[in-house]
């Protein structure tokens, strides 16, 4: 009868052990994951990057892509006013056009893709990028 219960006792210690050592190595595959995604970053961490004239072009390319991916839409215009919000977005643009460190491939993808997802805001838009160009002084 003891030695039963002894055997019942180290099985189920057993079980345990495996159950907590397969635990842990879950949290652990876990912990990996979530280091090794990409942080998305913010609108408000985009513009500090974009603002940052010590910003990387590797940077630079990060936060508009991020911008593309989290926030393609610019919030439809209110009859002929423009939203708020496009007012954010050109500033992003004239930055991007003025920044020291700033690719072409950058700066046209921004403005080809920020066209393709808001069509009635592509007057608006051509607008912005040629004074951003204008103000670089090209």
């Amino acid at each position: 009868m003891i030695v039963k219960s002894l055997v019942g006792l180290v099985a189920l210690l057993g079980i345990l052990v495996m159950l907590l050592l397969y635990k842990s190595k879950k949290q652990e595959i876990s912990i990996k994951e979530k280091a090794s995604k990409p942080k998305m970053m913010s609108f408000e961490q985009i513009m500090r990057v974009v603002r940052d004239r010590k910003s990387t072009s590797e940077q630079l390319e990060e936060a508009v892509n991020t911008l593309l991916k989290r926030y393609p839409k610019i919030p439809p215009k209110h009859g002929i006013r423009l939203d708020n919000a496009f007012y954010n977005y050109s500033e992003i643009m004239v930055r991007l056009c003025r920044h020291p460190n700033i690719t072409k491939e950058i700066l046209l993808r921004y403005d080809q893709e920020l066209i393709k997802r808001n069509p009635k805001y592509q007057k608006e838009i051509d607008d912005v990028f040629s004074k951003g160009l204008q103000s670089r002084g090209m």
